[in-house]
């Protein structure tokens, strides 16, 4: 045994050694292999072109350049996606992002455009004085004197050589471009639901801009296009509209072509050509493009010329999907609110705006729908504080908050404080419901003749409107002007008539539309119902009064035929039947027929 163990040990002992000699060396990571993935991944997620993409592409380049590596491609990198996010944030109306800044900054380079926008702003600020701006009034431009305002068209681009280079998507460096890419960034327009007013009113001064410059800043985009997809989203940003996209050679499309990896170029020409298919399409080659919902909604509104023609049901239904994934987002919140209140659908419309005022507290058009609804459910006494925020706020909406309060004080019972904003309101604008409020107000305090003024003026603005034409019926009778009162009820008669056939034909279409969800259904139903039995009493009311009209003006044809339709109503069937008896009776008092 123990000759067996001696002959062990040596034998084993090479065998260890060998194995030790045999073990690799430990592997030193190469740092540059993770720079060199961080960087790919910032290229492709650029290329993706999303918005989420883009940020998270800014976020790698910003962590490799804290890391001291390629400084150039790092900053190549860094210009371009904030360059890019910038003009998203314009696109989607999404504020408070100061991006656009931050790019001008990296680059070094002061833009005119910025300065020119907010020297403008200044200026048509100190003209307004204190009375403010109304709705609708676009703020005077900067000059543009002495230069071109035509947007280049098909022969122009296929001139500039567009459509003879193919080649390259790779980033360019930065270079001397980059001042016309800042310069053209700076005019893009705010997509403007959901977003400050302010920042609204930029568009105008951005459009004159880029009518004044299009033409300079086209010579230094068009030779780029081809090899940089940056210059081709700038020049489909600068140019593009539908029509415009439609008149351009088969050259411009060939060129674009090569830059289909970048998806960012392709939602720009979605956004362009505005088509269904063509924004769906983006969404499908980039799922995470969820930003397309809000442009799917719109565009379902917009082939219909507004929410009454276009489908609710789809836009809403890309609404909600862009409010689902994009929560913080203003505009699909705002959207859906304004779909909702404009559809009569007044309690759906609350929670939306209420959304977005959360997120843009003092978002005007969410102030003012939210009053609209409120004063539509009868809730005055909510609706007031939020006009008396938007009068309060100053410059925009003033005619409409003044309506709106007075119309919500008038109801509360503060006719005073209802005669002053009627009045303000007409100062703003002199709109037929102003005055037509106005002149309700004043036949309270019975002031008949500024009234009458009152009703005669919304009338001469809009013959249908049938509430002025009853409430000056109403100024007649006071006076005792019998004539004067059979005409002007008569007119309401038959408004309120023309207007309760409409109401049902809206009835008998909501309850046969198969696209609405039952609970808004149940909604409108219900506020259509009512609104038709208050039309139908209001038409044979006028009816009634109109034949009391031409009964003490001794027009007894006229009197028995208006008598005889408001006694079909069963409010007014009674003293119809009384006034019948009346007109039957005159006769034999030898009273005219």
């Amino acid at each position: 045994m123990r000759h067996v163990r001696r002959m062990t040990f040596p034998l084993a002992l090479p065998i260890l050694v060998w194995s030790c000699s045999a073990a690799p060396p430990p592997v030193v990571p190469d740092p540059m292999d993770a720079v060199r993935e961080q960087l790919a991944r910032a290229q492709d997620l650029t290329l993706r072109g999303c918005y989420r993409c883009l940020i998270e592409a800014r976020d790698l380049y910003d962590e490799v350049g804290r890391q001291g590596f390629v400084p150039e491609t790092v900053n190549d990198g860094l210009l371009r996606t904030t360059l890019l996010i910038g003009m998203r944030e314009r696109e989607m109306g999404l504020p408070g992002g100061g991006t656009f800044e931050w790019t001008v900054a990296l680059a070094g380079l002061e833009v005119a455009a910025a300065e020119e926008m907010a020297e403008a702003r200044e200026a048509a600020e100190a003209e307004e004085g204190p009375a403010g701006r109304e709705a609708g009034e676009a703020p005077q431009p900067p000059a543009a004197a002495d230069s071109p305002e035509t947007v280049p068209g098909a022969d122009e681009s296929a001139e500039s050589g567009l459509g003879e280079a193919a080649g390259s998507t790779e980033t360019a460096s930065v270079g001397p471009e980059w001042e016309t890419f800042l310069q053209i960034a700076a005019t893009t327009p705010w997509q403007d639901v959901g977003i400050p007013k302010d920042l609204s009113e930029e568009n105008v001064y951005a459009r004159a801009i880029a009518d004044r410059d299009r033409d300079a800043w086209n010579q230094v985009l068009r030779p780029l296009v081809p090899t940089d997809p940056l210059a081709a989203y700038l020049y489909l940003s600068l140019n593009c509209t539908r029509e415009w996209l439609a008149e351009q050679p088969p050259e411009l499309a060939e060129v674009l072509a090569v830059h289909d990896d970048a998806v960012y170029v392709r939602y720009r020409q979605a956004l362009c050509a505005d088509e269904q298919v063509a924004l769906a399409s983006i969404q499908t080659i980039e799922p995470r493009f969820t930003e397309m919902e809000l442009f799917l909604g719109r565009h379902a509104l917009e082939q219909g010329r507004g929410p009454q023609q276009g489908d609710v049901a789809l836009a809403e239904f890309h609404y909600a999907r862009a409010r689902e994934e994009w929560p913080e987002w203003p505009a699909p919140a705002m959207a859906l609110g304004e779909v909702a209140r404009t559809v009569e659908d007044y309690e759906a419309s609350l929670p939306f705006y209420d959304a977005a005022l959360a997120l843009v507290p003092e978002q005007r058009d969410a102030l003012l729908g939210r009053a609209q609804s409120l004063s539509y459910l009868d809730r005055y006494a909510e609706a007031v504080p939020l006009l008396d925020r938007l009068i309060e706020m100053g410059r925009w909406y003033l005619a409409e908050a003044h309506f709106w309060r007075a119309y919500n004080r008038f109801n509360l019972g503060d006719v005073e404080g209802a005669r002053d904003d009627a009045a303000t309101s007409i100062g703003h604008r002199p709109e037929a419901q102003s005055y037509a409020l106005s002149g309700q107000i004043a036949l309270v305090q019975r002031r008949l003749d500024d009234a009458r003024t009152d009703l005669e003026t919304a009338l001469d603005i809009n013959p249908q409107y049938c509430y002025a034409a009853f409430h000056l019926g109403r100024v007649h009778i006071e006076e005792a002007r019998w004539i004067e009162t059979a005409s002007a009820f008569s007119r309401a008669a038959l408004c309120f008539r023309a207007n309760a056939a409409g109401l049902a034909a809206d009835l008998s279409e909501i309850e046969q539309n198969p696209d609405l969800a039952e609970d808004r259904r149940a909604r409108l139903v219900a506020r259509r119902t009512d609104e038709l039995a208050v039309v139908r009493r209001q038409a044979a009311s006028s009816f009634y009064n109109a034949a009391l009209g031409y009964y003490n003006d001794g027009v007894l044809r006229l009197a028995r035929r208006y008598a005889e339709i408001a006694r079909e109503h069963e409010m007014f069937a009674e003293r119809s039947t009384r006034l019948l008896g009346l007109i039957d009776a005159r006769p034999a008092a030898g009273l005219p027929r």
